[in-house]
Formats: C-alpha cells, structure tokens, sequence
C-alpha cells in the first residue's frame, strides 16, 4: 500500500494535466492508466518509414489555455509548428476563398480580396472579425471554456454569461441578445451571403463538438470555430509529443505514473473516497493506492460511478440518471492520407494556389446550407451515413509537410477528414455499418473526393487509410461512440447542466472524490480546460493552496458568492 495527496484514474491528457498542476503545486500524486502508454488520443502511428498519421487529436487547441502558463510546457520539449500557409476554402466549381487567420494579417488582406469577388457586401463582416474580435479572442475563447461553471444557488440571466458578456464588450453593435437563443446557422445565414464561407463554418464547427444547427449555442458554436483559427497550427512531432511533454512535466514536480494498471475500484469509507485499488493482474505490484486528500476520476462519469463504484454508496436514482446519460454524442469517421506531392488544385482555385503556395487546410467541397441540412437529416435524423459527391457536405485536411517531422521532404501527410457518423450502436444498419469489411468502400468514396479536388492526387497517394468509430472505441477507451465530447454539447448539457447539474463543479456525491475528464465541462477539444477549472474548486475547497504563478479565471464565482462577474 502507498500514500499519496491526490490519486488519479486515468493517464489521457486530463489526467496528465491535472496531474502536472498538482505536481506543480507542491502535492504529491500517483496517476494510474489502463494501457501501456498514457496520452490517450494524443497518439499516433508510423504507418510508413519516417510517416507518422495521428489517428485522433492533430491540431492544437492549447494555445488560448492559461496552463500554457502556468505549466511551462516548452521546458519539457513540447514546440509549435505554425501553419505554413492559409486554409483555402473550394466549392464543387473549383472556385477558392481564402479563410482569415488570426496569426497571418497579410494573409488576412489577401483573404479580404478573394472574398470581394465573390460577396462584397460579407466583408464588412470579415473585417469586423479580423479587425475587432481577433485581437481579443483569447479572452473571448477563456470566457466560454476555461472558465467553471457557476454554482447552482446563484441566480443569474442568460445576458449574464460570461461569453455574452466579453462579446458584448469586444463587438456590441454585432452580437446582440438574440445570439443567446439562435443556432449558429441561423446567425450566419443572415449575417452572410458567400455560401462558401457560410459551408466553411458549418462544417469546421459541426466536427469540433457544438453543431451549429443547435438552438441557443450560437456563441459557444463559434467558439468551437475560432478555437482551431486561435491556434494556428500544431506542436512539432504531433500532438503526441503534448502528451510527452505534460507528462515529463507532472513527473519533474514528483508525480507518479502507472501504466498497464487498470483500476478495479475506487475505495470509499464512510462515504468518502480514500484510495484505489488495482487490478490484480496490473504490472505494478503494490495494489492500493491511497489518497490523503482526494481521489481524483478522470475516466468518464458512467464508468467512474457504474463500474468504479457500483450501488453500495451512491442514490439508485442517482446512478439511474448517470445510466440514462447519452456519452455518445456523435462518432466521427477520420481519414488519412501519405502522398508524393501535395494537393494541387485546379480551375480558379488552382490559380490562386499558384499565387499563395501550398495551403496548410483544404476544405473541400464547401457549397452551402443546403448540403449541410441532408447531411443531418441522414446523420441525425436517419442515422445513416452522410453521401459524397460533388454537390454533398464535404470535409476537411490539414497538411501536416509543414512539419517536417511529420515526413519526409517532398512528402505529404494530409490528415483530418472528418466524416460524422451515428455512434455505433445507434447506427440504423448496426454496429458494423461503417466497420472494418465496410471500410474500403468508405475509403475509396473520400479518396475519389479528394482526387475530384487534386487530380494529381490519383498517382501519388501511397498510403490512404481511416479510423471508423467502432475502431476508436477499441483504441480509446474514452471514446464511447466515438465522441471525444462526451455529452451532447447542446444548451441543456452546457455550462451548470453539464453532465448533471449537480456534478457541473467536478464534485462527486462523495466526499473526497472529484471529476476530471472530458465528460465534465467544458468537454474535449479544449486542452487543461477541465483540469483548470477543477483546480478552482480545488483551491475553493481548502484542498491545494494556490502557487504565485497561478491565477484563476476572472469569471469563477466561489460558493456562496452572489455577485455576477463584470469584465470592462
């Protein structure tokens, strides 16, 4: 038996984050991870000599975190690779826009010109967002996720939230009140002409967790958006080498990880929990692990109470509620790609790229709302697989040649093309609908898209694979359906409801056990959010004195507080 201040369950990168901040802060910790390595989807593959696909993460979406600075992560080897070049946006016609990018101003008024030959009257809109919004996205983008949510007792009006608030300060005159009630397709449907651009961020939002088609997320649905436009680019080696680099970091400040040593229960006495016990069968021999302080459970909120804990110590209605959750919350179907060259369009599109150079984004084919609605209504509504073609909703890559740790120069990895699907077990035609038998002709239906935008790409594509959803689930075990969001990310799983109301601030109905993983707000996609918010309650509950160098939202709200917050 050992003794540590906090216990972790779970070595993905919530549990490695949550780690190196209570490393850091002078505690000791144990972290204990069910596979052999730990890092959860920030892995990846060398499927070809010197290739390296990421089957999951790609991108970066650290880069507005304030653990960027607090924990110091490039001390640990962790790099920024900036994209090379901008996204360009194709329509079926082979017709091509270039995306603003908050880190590329020349680009912007590029961006700007290929714009007006198609809509002029949107580029008041582009402006105001390049111009305004861009130079505060970081506190925008912090107000939304990295930000816990509000307690219960405390009595506020939609116009209060934090999100609200900083938009209305940056932009008044563009965000008013009716973004708190609206989709995200509905504001941009009226804000925009260009159907390009209106595909554009329908489909770059779709695939990062707030579908833009839900009602009253229209600003968390652009936050989605702006957190991969904020980022501009990924870490140099892939987003594995974040997993490293937080992991070297929780270790120089003492904490402890235990691969290959699943955890069978989570041990509470006197409805409170104390430690962990490991599987009989872990490669660590000592099989408990004791917690001074708290246990912290960063796998999801199903298996931490139905599995980890079980009826002994909790409400039966409690444990109904956590049974009825739905974690499956939209499965994503990835595909990949090693080439010989890059992507060479044509048409219109391919002249603009003869002027720009290689993209570092294609997103392809981007012709509308239209295509967009059947895409749901076959997803959602049919729970079929959404159709390809030249008129269907398209996708996206990101060329990974600007990081030449990635491949070989004169290569291309191009990675990204997310294609949502229902989750598995919802599937109209089962499980194995979009499985392994059936994934060739998936394949070969997203490698005649990508050759319908780059003919070039039929001679030198050598290596072209995807991860389906039923694939993830075996690969992750946070993955169930496939969803890296956990919960629906709709109005009534946001904020203070998400994943019950009572379990919003990470705290467990037992003492001593707390939340931290991408079941809890704000979900996935955000790195070190769940793991900062969790610290302020932490800290609020008397358990981690806070360090000099940490600094808490300007939005958190303690218990018992009645004022709202006002920023400006």
């Amino acid at each position: 038996m050992e003794s540590y201040d906090f216990v972790i369950v779970g070595g993905g990168h919530n549990g490695l984050s949550t780690a190196a901040y209570l490393a850091k802060s002078g505690y000791s910790v144990a972290v204990a991870e069910a596979r052999v390595e730990a890092g959860g989807c920030m892995d990846f593959s060398e499927v070809r000599a010197g290739c390296v696909i990421q089957p999951h993460a790609a991108v970066s979406y650290a880069n507005a975190s304030p653990g960027m600075d607090h924990l110091d992560l490039w001390r640990y080897g962790l790099r920024f690779a900036p994209y090379k070049g901008p996204f360009i946006v194709v329509n079926s016609n082979d017709e091509a826009i270039i995306g603003v990018n908050p880190q590329d101003p020349a680009m912007n008024r590029r961006a700007m010109e290929t714009m007006k030959k198609f809509s002029p009257n949107d580029v008041p809109f582009w402006e105001a967002m390049v111009d305004v919004l861009f130079p505060h996205m970081k506190e925008f983008l912090r107000s939304i996720y990295w930000t816990p949510p509000w307690p219960r007792d405390l009595e506020y009006k939609p116009e209060d939230l934090p999100w609200f608030q900083e938009l209305n300060k940056i932009m008044p005159s563009m965000f008013g009140r009716e973004w708190l009630e609206s989709s995200l397709l509905e504001i941009i449907d009226e804000l925009l002409e260009n159907d390009n651009m209106k595909s554009f961020m329908l489909m770059q939002t779709y695939y990062q967790g707030v579908a833009p088609h839900w009602r009253g997320q229209a600003i968390p649905s652009l936050g989605t958006n702006l957190l991969l436009q904020y980022s501009g680019g990924m870490f140099v080696g892939g987003m594995h080498m974040y997993a490293h680099a937080i992991a070297r970091c929780a270790m120089q400040h003492g904490a402890r990880i235990f691969t290959n040593s699943p955890v069978e229960e989570i041990i509470v006495r006197n409805n409170r929990a104390v430690g962990v016990r490991l599987y009989g069968d872990s490669q660590y021999k000592e099989k408990l692990l004791m917690a001074n302080k708290a246990v912290i459970s960063a796998v999801d909120v199903q298996q931490t109470f139905l599995r980890l804990m079980g009826p002994d110590h909790l409400d039966r209605s409690f444990l109904q509620r956590i049974a009825d959750l739905d974690l499956r919350s939209g499965a994503i179907f990835y595909s990949h790609y090693i080439a010989t060259d890059y992507p060479r369009l044509k048409g219109q599109a391919g002249k603009l790229q003869a002027e720009i150079g290689r993209p570092a984004a294609y997103l392809y084919p981007m012709d509308g709302t239209q295509p967009y609605w059947d895409y749901i209504r076959d997803v959602e509504g049919l729970r079929i697989n959404g159709k390809f073609g030249p008129k269907a909703m398209g996708g996206g890559y990101v060329d990974l040649g600007m990081d030449p740790t990635m491949c070989p120069e004169g290569w291309a990895i191009c990675t990204g093309f997310q294609t949502n699907t229902p989750p598995p077990e919802y599937h109209a035609g089962g499980p194995d609908a979009v499985s392994f038998e059936k994934k060739l002709e998936y394949n070969n239906m997203i490698k005649k898209m990508v050759c319908q935008m780059a003919p070039n790409m039929r001679d030198n594509i050598v290596y072209f694979d995807s991860n389906t959803a039923l694939e993830d689930e075996f690969r992750n075990a946070g993955l169930g359906g496939a969803a890296w969001c956990g919960p629906a990310e709709t109005a009534d799983q946001w904020w203070s409801n998400r994943p019950l109301p009572e379990l919003s601030r990470c705290r467990a109905p037992v003492e001593g056990l707390y939340l931290a993983h991408q079941s809890q707000y704000p979900g996935g996609l955000c790195l070190m959010a769940v793991a900062y918010n969790l610290m302020h309650i932490l800290i609020d509950d008397g358990l981690v004195e806070p360090k000099s160098w940490w600094y808490p939202s300007p939005w958190h709200v303690k218990d018992g507080e009645k004022k709202i917050p006002r920023i400006g």
